[in-house]
């Protein structure tokens, strides 16, 4: 590949991740069916023809942001389980760890330029697209309840938490975590605020299923 082929494919790769960041945002603000070819290539600021070089339509934009997103929060899971996998991870928490964890994904849901504006869209489209309303069902809250309840059945047998069924925990853990999430949605002005009431949220479960315990 020559040096005007490679840069030519590092402009379409740019043109490509600007199409679908911008695709997003306005997806997360208005809904698919409230954006158009021609609004998303206003965005990006290409003609709208433009785009049919790089994707076929809207839906093929839709449904090429659920993979990219699986990437990329697969890559953060990973990230915050530190290289461990599963097994060794919910084998090693604490509850501090977990504490730590939950502000950490937390962030990652309210701030981050993908993964906020994903929520969003998956909020507005669960109810006309199959595949939003799968996606809102694993990314929001199947799997948050499903790690959360891994590591609640962990820290029940070593004694670190006092609870009945693991999945209840994880259900009075993680349901006000998620309503947060809607509370400070676009306030971001108001960050502080809402870790604070996140931490909070840890320490008052802690004392009531941890006896408040380090």
């Amino acid at each position: 590949m020559t040096i005007v082929n490679e840069i030519e494919v590092d402009i379409q790769k740019s043109t490509r991740d600007r199409i679908l960041e911008q695709a997003l945002i306005l997806f997360g603000e208005s809904g698919f069916s409230g954006v158009s070819m021609r609004d998303i290539a206003d965005r990006v600021g290409i003609k709208a023809a433009s785009i049919y070089n790089h994707f076929s339509g809207k839906d093929e934009i839709f449904a090429q942001l659920f993979d990219e997103m699986e990437l990329r929060y697969d890559k953060y899971m990973d990230g915050i389980m530190q290289g461990e996998g599963d097994q060794e991870f919910f084998g090693s928490i604490t509850f501090a760890r977990l504490a730590d964890a939950v502000e950490q994904i937390f962030l990652y849901f309210l701030t981050d330029t993908m993964a906020a504006p994903f929520r969003k869209m998956l909020t507005i489209e669960q109810n006309r697209s199959s595949l939003a309303a799968n996606g809102f069902r694993s990314f929001l809250i199947e799997r948050p309840l499903e790690y959360q309840t891994e590591i609640f059945r962990y820290l029940k047998e070593t004694g670190q938490l006092q609870i009945g069924r693991p999945e209840l925990a994880a259900l009075h853990f993680y349901g006000p975590i998620y309503l947060l999430l809607q509370k400070y949605d676009n306030q971001l002005e108001k960050l502080p605020e809402a870790l604070e009431e996140i931490r909070e949220h840890v320490a008052q479960f802690s004392v009531l299923y941890h006896g408040g315990r380090e």
